[in-house]
């Protein structure tokens, strides 16, 4: 189901729009290790459901990394949110987020950033412990608070 789900942004040439990375970690876990909160990919659902009812998702992988994957074929909006776990599952910081928006839409680009930046207590660039996500996913610290900012 998840390849369908990629192979179809394919298709429509989602994946060869516009590409912005987000980083960040959630504010807290629940006993369930699985589930963090806030949930981000519920919430992004929700908002690309507001805009376009044929949003598809779906989710690949266990507990150490999975990805979660929206399409919302109307809006040409293709996100795939990857969660690795390093250390203690029911540690928040242990989670690094990459959240990976394709769209060629400031609108939506824009309201998806606002909404998880929301989510977060203090807001999101309070809450990122910059030392984890670069080991994770060998980023630049300022090059992703810019991409944050620029969107917020």
């Amino acid at each position: 189901m998840v390849e369908k789900i990629r192979l179809q942004a394919d298709e429509l040439g989602i994946t060869q729009l516009r590409k912005t990375v987000l980083y960040g970690h959630p504010t807290h876990t629940r006993r369930t290790f699985s589930r963090v909160v806030p949930n981000f990919d519920k919430e992004m659902r929700d908002y690309l459901t507001q805009f376009d009812p044929s949003v598809i998702e779906g989710r690949a992988g266990g507990l150490k990394a999975h990805t979660y994957y929206l399409l919302a074929p109307q809006l040409k909006v293709y996100i795939e949110d990857t969660t690795k776990l390093t250390g203690w599952a029911d540690k928040n910081l242990s989670h690094a987020l990459r959240i990976t928006i394709y769209t060629d839409s400031d609108e939506y680009l824009r309201g998806i950033a606002n909404l998880l930046n929301q989510l977060w207590d203090g807001k999101i660039l309070d809450n990122i412990v910059w030392k984890k996500i670069q080991k994770e996913y060998k980023v630049n610290k300022e090059d992703c608070i810019a991409t944050w900012k620029e969107l917020l």
